[in-house]
This record gives C-alpha cells, sequence and structure tokens, in this order.
C-alpha cells in the first residue's frame, strides 16, 4: 500500500496544475462492454483538470485515507486492476476518453466492471471531486444476461419506452401470481443497469396502456385494461425532468389495442381500440372481438393539454399497426375490424397526416393483425409477423410471413422469408454501425466469420405469443425473437434464450448494442449481433 500510495502521489506532481478543490462535479459515463471489443469511458468536469480513472472487478469500498490519511472518504471500486489505472487531463472541453480492451474470454461474461474517476489536486490533499461510480455486465455478441438489479416490481403487459436521456421507462402492468399491479413507476438506468423508483405514482392499475413521448421528452400514457378487464379511458403525461406525473382530462372512449403515435407538429395521434376485453387471455379474447371497437381518432394536444377531435378512421379497428413517417404522413395497416359473419383481420392500408381525411393505399398482401411494423431507411414499411382468426372466428393462427409495403406506388411485396410465428410482437429497429470490433480506427462490422461489411440496418421483431389456445403449454410458453439484416432475404433466430415470460416489452438501449427485455420473470439484457 505505501508503494502505491507514493506512486499516486508521484502522478499527481507530474500533472501539476493550478487546479484546486472548487466544488465542481466530476462526472463519468462508459459505453461499450462487449467481450473482444472495448470498455470505453468518458470523465467530463472542469477544463483541463487532471482525473484518475480506476477500473475494478470489485465493488469497495476503499478508504482513501490509504493514500491520504487525511481523506476519510471511500471509493465505490476496489483496487484490484489497480496496474491499469489512467491518468490524464481534461481537455479545454472539460473531456476526456479512455479505452480499454476486453479479450474474448467466455468466463467473463456476466461479470461485472465498475469505474471510479478521481481529482488530482497539487496542494496538500491528494484528491479532489470524486465521479460517481459506474459499472457494466460484460457480455460477447449475442449473449443475454439480466441486468445488475431486477425490476423493482413485477410487470406484464405494461407500458416502456427509452427516454431522451438514454433511461427507459417503466409504467403499469397487470397483476402477477398473486402480487398487485403496480401503481409505482420505475425507470432502468443504463450506467449502472440497475432500476430506480419513482416517486410518480399511477391513480389506478393498468395494463396494456398506450404510450408515446413527446418531442420535449415529456410522455403521454393513455388507455389500456384495469382490474377485471375494465377498459380504461385515463390519461397521464409524465415528465421525467422533475419525476412528476399529471393526471389529464380522460379520452372521448375507452381504448385498448388501440394506436398512439407522434406527428410532426407534436401532437399526439390515437386512433382506434377496442372498449372490451376478456383479462384471461392477453389479447383480450373473445370480449376483444366483440367490442365495440372504435374509428374514432384524437389529437392530443401537448401545450394546451387537451383533446382535439380530428377525422375518424374509414372503419373501426384494433390491434392494428401505425407508423408515422419522416414526410409527416402517418400509415395504418391492418388490424381487426367488423365484418359480415363476424370480426375479421383486414388488408386496408390508409394513409394519413392526424390532421385531415384518411385515404385508402394498396392492400397488404394477407390480412394480419397484431403485428409489427416499422419504417425503413428508404421510406417504406417492413411489416412482419401478426395472426389471423382461427377456425370460427376462435383463437388465433399465427403468420409466419413478412412483407414489405413501398409508399410511393401503394404496393406490397412479399418480405424476407419465413421466421416462425410472431404474435402481437414488437419490431426494434437497430441502425448501423451495429457492432464495432476492437481493435481497428474505423468501425467496422463482421457477421460470423465473413470479412467487415460496414454500417448495417437491423430489425428485430421481439416478443410475442408463440400458441394459441391460451394459455399454451408451460414447454411453449415464452418468446420467440427474430433478426433481419437489411439486404438480406431471411429472418434468422436470436440465440442467447431470451424469455422473460410472456407479456414482455423490449427497448433498445445503450444506442442500441443491447435489448432491454422485462417481463414477469424480471430483466435481460441481449447483446446484438
Amino acid at each position: 500500500m505505501l508503494l502505491r500510495s507514493r506512486t499516486m502521489r508521484a502522478t499527481a506532481a507530474l500533472l501539476l496544475t493550478t487546479a484546486t478543490a472548487q466544488g465542481n462535479q466530476l462526472d463519468l459515463s462508459w459505453s461499450g462492454g462487449v467481450l473482444d471489443w472495448t470498455w470505453s469511458l468518458e470523465v467530463e468536469g472542469q477544463p483541463l483538470e487532471p482525473y484518475l480513472l480506476i477500473p475494478s472487478f470489485e465493488a469497495g469500498p476503499t478508504p482513501l485515507a490509504l493514500f491520504d490519511r487525511n481523506d476519510p472518504r471511500l471509493l465505490d471500486v476496489g483496487l484490484d486492476l489497480l496496474p491499469l489505472a489512467r491518468t490524464g487531463l481534461l481537455d479545454r472541453d472539460g473531456v476526456a476518453g479512455e479505452d480499454f480492451a476486453l479479450v474474448a474470454d467466455p468466463a467473463l461474461v456476466g461479470v461485472d466492471i465498475r469505474a471510479q474517476a478521481v481529482e488530482l489536486l497539487n496542494g496538500s490533499a491528494c484528491f479532489g471531486e470524486l465521479s460517481q461510480p459506474v459499472s457494466a455486465r460484460l457480455t460477447g455478441l449475442g449473449d443475454a444476461v439480466s441486468t445488475q438489479g431486477a425490476p423493482l416490481a413485477t410487470r406484464a403487459d405494461h407500458g416502456q419506452l427509452a427516454l431522451a436521456d438514454g433511461r427507459v421507462l417503466l409504467v403499469g402492468g397487470r397483476p402477477i401470481a398473486g402480487e398487485p399491479a403496480p401503481l409505482a413507476l420505475e425507470w432502468y438506468e443504463p450506467q449502472s443497469q440497475r432500476f430506480v423508483a419513482s416517486a410518480a405514482e399511477l391513480t389506478a392499475p393498468i395494463w396494456r396502456p398506450g404510450i408515446a413521448r413527446l418531442h420535449d421528452g415529456r410522455v403521454l400514457v393513455c388507455g389500456g385494461v384495469g382490474p377485471g378487464g375494465s377498459v380504461s379511458s385515463a390519461a397521464y403525461l409524465y415528465d421525467p425532468s422533475t419525476d412528476q406525473l399529471e393526471a389529464l382530462p380522460p379520452m372521448d372512449e375507452p381504448r385498448v389495442l388501440h394506436s398512439v403515435n407522434v406527428l410532426a407538429d407534436g401532437s399526439v395521434l390515437v386512433a382506434g381500440g377496442t372498449a372490451s376485453f376478456d383479462d384471461l387471455h392477453p389479447l383480450g379474447l373473445p370480449a376483444s372481438l366483440q367490442g365495440p371497437l372504435s374509428r374514432h381518432c384524437r389529437r392530443f394536444d401537448p401545450i394546451g393539454k387537451q383533446w382535439l377531435v380530428v377525422p375518424d378512421l374509414p372503419a373501426p379497428r384494433m390491434g392494428h399497426a401505425t407508423t408515422a413517417m419522416a414526410d409527416g404522413t402517418v400509415l395504418i395497416s391492418g388490424g381487426i375490424g367488423p365484418a359480415p359473419g363476424g370480426p375479421l383481420p383486414s388488408s386496408s392500408v390508409w394513409t394519413g397526416d392526424g390532421l385531415g381525411p384518411w385515404t385508402s393505399g394498396g392492400p397488404l398482401l394477407e390480412p394480419r393483425a397484431f403485428h409489427a411494423q416499422v419504417d425503413t431507411v428508404d421510406g417504406d414499411l417492413l411489416i412482419a409477423g401478426g395472426a389471423q382468426l382461427g377456425p370460427g372466428g376462435l383463437g388465433l393462427v399465427g403468420l409466419p410471413s413478412s412483407e414489405r409495403y413501398e409508399v410511393q406506388s401503394n404496393a406490397s411485396f412479399a418480405g424476407p422469408g419465413s421466421m416462425g410465428l410472431v404474435i402481437d410482437g414488437k419490431e426494434v429497429c437497430i441502425p448501423g454501425p451495429v457492432v464495432t470490433k476492437f481493435p481497428g480506427t474505423q468501425p467496422t462490422t463482421t457477421f460470423g466469420d465473413g470479412p467487415p461489411v460496414g454500417p448495417v440496418i437491423v430489425y428485430y421483431v421481439v416478443g410475442g405469443l408463440e400458441l394459441e389456445p391460451w394459455p399454451p403449454p408451460d414447454s411453449a410458453a415464452g418468446a420467440v425473437s427474430y433478426r433481419h439484416i437489411a439486404g438480406t432475404n431471411s429472418w434468422v433466430a436470436m440465440s442467447g434464450g431470451v424469455d422473460v415470460g410472456p407479456g414482455q416489452r423490449v427497448t433498445a438501449v445503450d444506442g442500441g448494442l443491447r435489448l432491454l427485455h422485462v417481463g414477469p420473470a424480471g430483466a435481460v439484457l441481449f447483446t446484438v449481433k
């Protein structure tokens, strides 16, 4: 310890500046954490400030008195990797980065690595400000590991989305295994890979809500299902900057299995849905089919905090998919609507802007509902999975197909090949480059043993129901997930065994490097490949 103390004092002496403890905040953040790549750390503070960055596999505490007997503070990391510690100066913008190479050792999968930064001083004290500690659970490509902390409440069929600052908000959820439905909100913090309690609470239990992030970072939550299958018209506005949840005027009617999309002007379009739900089935069957189904659209004005009437859909719909395109248009595809002899999945595509009348586009190749849909980089739609009703309108039959809808020509074409049954799935689009390999000065992407192919676009269909009727046999319960790489002609089953139970929700985190799965069995991080 004496040798380490002398070494650190000598390092501080080499970095003599006029810096003194001024109460500035030293901040530390990380990215990467993938084996055979790097763990990249960024330190922020006062310009030209000297720092010491300590990585560790241990959580501490480590007394700073080991190096300065007059310093009573504790580090939140250990000293096991002290030989790998880095010293340096923040640049004129008060920022510095350090990369730690990670070897491709399977024994490191699931191991937590930590770091903390310390301000170095030139006076009688060795150390000034301490950064907050950060921690990452190491993974290889295609690996799935649990988060470092479990969700604070057991959740399924909850609302989940990424906030503007990278956190992930969790709202509501159904009661599970005798546990009450959670009222309190919580969020996932990527820098600690743990869940943090919010002070905000719903006024009543809700699951399957509509949820959307506004342009200013606030979050609209509306509709969903409550106790006993009662469909809700309630609406809330959550402000993550203040951790405040505000109850809004309710919608015009109760809705679930509806769509919620932020429009180009910052308002929010709510469309369709059903007013009935059988809580014994995750999609509310058969009650949700009986409705009444809604054709009504409403636009939420986030400035006036009011609901505005806009033109209705051409026909009632639930379980449809809606995408707000970059040019301001809104495309609605499929869903279940009323028909002679009973409700049927639709192949209709409707186009509008959420303000004026809807117009008909070309049909889908086959009727589908509860499907996934995302806009592609060239302005079209990728539509995948979903279901049709079984014989006699009972149960669901999964669609293993996908199609590409060309917006300019209003024509639909066969998409990538079969991907298995994915019903009520979620499409997650990860822009490239998805993975950068270390070493190398330029980001590259590789697949298998092939050569680098450069930036790519990857689409994931994540989660969903595998079998009907519900509930399926225990051996078949869970979720199936597939990825499609733009420019290829197939879907590939995701490895890693990601299954946190029916009703899971999935969000891309860490710049698209990982997918956060949250469900009744906990939370898992999947590193994309």
